[in-house]
C-alpha cells in the first residue's frame, strides 16, 4: 500500500466552551473557563506553562479523560468539549493521542501488533491493516523487525512506535504530547517529516503540546497559550505570538519557553574544574551480564565542576551508558572507579554500593520521571535523599 492510498478520515473541528475538568481530590482545575475554535485541518501548536492543562487537554479531547483506575481517573467537567459536535467519548477513534511517556501507551509485547492495535480497534480489514503497519513504521524512521520486542526498544523508539500506531490508524484529529521529548536530533527532523507527510497527505486537524517550539513553528499555523489560571494567555499565527515583544515578554513571564530566550542564571559562576571523581577504562555498557553489551570500549573521566554530554541515535546505548556511569547498572566490561573524593568509605565500585550510599553520592534522573518517585507526596519525595544521608 503506498501512503497515498492509506484512507484518509475527514479532519476534525474542535470546539469549547466554557470547559473545565478538576480532577477528583485536588483543589484547583487542571483545565479551566477553555473557549476555543479549532477549524478542520488547522494546525496548532499548544503551549503554556507546566500545569496550564496542556496534557489533560488532549486526554480529553481523546476521551480517555477519567479511564483508568489511578488516582486522576475520576473527576468533575464543566461546559463543553465537542469534535464534529459529538462529545469526546462517543467520537473515539476520530482522534489520535501520542502520549507525553510512550511506555505508558504501549499494550503488546512485539513492534508489529503494537503498531496494528489501534487499527484492529477500529475494525480494518487484517490485510489493509499490515500494509498501513509498515508505512507507518517507515515513516517514522523504526526500522526494526515486525517481531521485535517492545520492551527491547529504546526510550525514542518506544516514542516513534507510539505514534507509528496512531498514524496507522488513519485518524481526523492528531494529538501529540511532546512527540520528539525521547528523541536524537536526527530523530526529531524524521518524525517532525513524518507527521508533515501524514497532514499533506490526509489534511488532518493538529494539535501539538511541544517545548521545542522552534521544531513545529514552520508546520503550525496557529499558536494557543493556555495560562496557569485558566482560559487563553495568547492565540494567532506563530510569528505574532512567538516574536512579537509583548506577547514574548508576557509569556515568559508565565514560564513558557520561547526560541532565542535567554534564561537568567543566579548564583555564583562555576569555578574551575575539581578532582577527578569518576573513571572507566574499557567499559562496556548493558542491560545484564547475559545480554550483549551495546556500548564497549568507554574510555573517559569525569572531573568535580564539569559536564559531560551523550550523544548518538536512537537505541545507540546512551541511556544504558549513563545509568552504568551513574551505579545502576553492572558493566559488562571492563572496570568503573570512583576515587575516594566521591566514595569516601563506600568503596571504590560504584555497582556494589548500597542504594543509601548511591542516592548520597550520585544523583540520577530518569527518562520517564515517575518509574523514580517512591514516596506520596512532594514533600517526601524531596526528604528522601537527604534523610538517608542523616541516616
Amino acid at each position: 500500500m503506498s501512503r497515498s492510498s492509506i484512507p484518509a478520515a475527514a479532519p476534525v473541528a474542535v470546539r469549547a466552551r466554557d470547559y473545565s475538568w478538576r480532577h477528583a481530590g485536588r483543589s484547583t482545575p487542571a483545565i479551566s473557563s477553555l473557549t476555543l475554535d479549532i477549524a478542520p485541518g488547522e494546525k496548532v501548536l499548544l503551549l503554556g506553562a507546566s500545569g496550564a492543562g496542556k496534557s489533560t487537554l488532549l486526554h480529553a479531547l481523546a476521551g480517555v479523560l477519567g479511564e483508568g483506575s489511578g488516582p486522576d481517573a475520576a473527576g468533575e467537567e464543566h461546559g463543553t468539549l465537542t469534535l464534529d459536535g459529538v462529545a469526546p467519548l462517543k467520537a473515539r477513534g476520530r482522534a489520535g493521542l501520542v502520549l507525553q511517556d510512550p511506555e505508558s501507551q504501549l499494550v503488546l509485547s512485539r513492534v508489529g501488533d503494537e503498531a496494528a492495535f489501534g487499527a484492529e480497534n477500529l475494525r480494518v480489514p487484517p490485510q489493509e491493516i499490515w500494509e498501513r503497519v509498515r508505512t507507518s513504521l517507515d515513516d517514522v524512521g523504526l526500522r526494526v523487525p515486525l517481531h521485535h520486542s517492545t520492551a527491547a526498544l529504546s526510550g525514542g523508539q518506544k516514542q516513534r512506535l507510539a505514534l507509528a500506531s496512531v498514524l496507522a490508524m488513519g485518524p481526523g484529529l492528531l494529538l501529540l504530547d511532546e512527540p520528539t521529548a525521547n528523541l536524537d536530533p536526527a530523530g526529531v527532523l524524521e518524525v517532525r517529516a513524518a507527521v508533515e507527510r501524514v497532514l499533506e497527505r490526509t489534511g488532518a486537524t493538529l494539535i501539538v503540546v511541544e517545548h521545542r517550539v522552534s521544531v513545529w513553528a514552520g508546520i503550525v499555523d496557529r499558536v494557543v497559550v493556555l495560562a496557569a489560571d485558566g482560559g487563553i494567555l495568547a492565540d494567532g499565527p506563530p510569528a505574532q505570538v512567538l516574536t512579537a515583544e509583548s506577547h514574548r515578554t508576557l509569556l515568559s513571564d508565565a514560564g513558557v519557553w520561547l526560541p532565542g530566550a535567554r534564561p537568567a542564571v543566579s548564583g555564583p559562576a562555576a569555578g574551575a574544574p575539581g578532582g577527578q571523581l569518576l573513571e572507566a577504562r574499557g567499559l562496556g555498557a548493558g542491560r545484564n551480564k547475559r545480554s550483549p553489551a551495546v556500548v564497549t570500549g568507554v574510555d573517559l573521566a569525569l572531573q568535580a565542576g564539569t559536564a559531560l554530554g551523550i550523544t548518538g541515535p536512537n537505541g545507540a546505548g546512551k541511556s544504558t551508558l549513563a545509568l552504568t556511569l551513574g551505579g545502576l547498572l553492572k558493566p559488562v566490561a571492563g572496570t568503573l572507579r570512583a576515587n575516594p573524593a566521591l566514595a569516601g568509605s563506600a568503596g571504590t565500585d560504584p555497582g556494589r554500593w548500597k542504594s543509601t550510599e548511591l542516592v548520597t553520592r550520585i544523583g540520577t534522573v530518569f527518562q520517564e520521571p515517575e518509574h523514580q518517585f517512591l514516596a506520596a507526596t512532594v514533600q517526601e519525595e524531596l526528604a528522601l535523599a537527604p534523610g538517608a544521608r542523616a541516616g
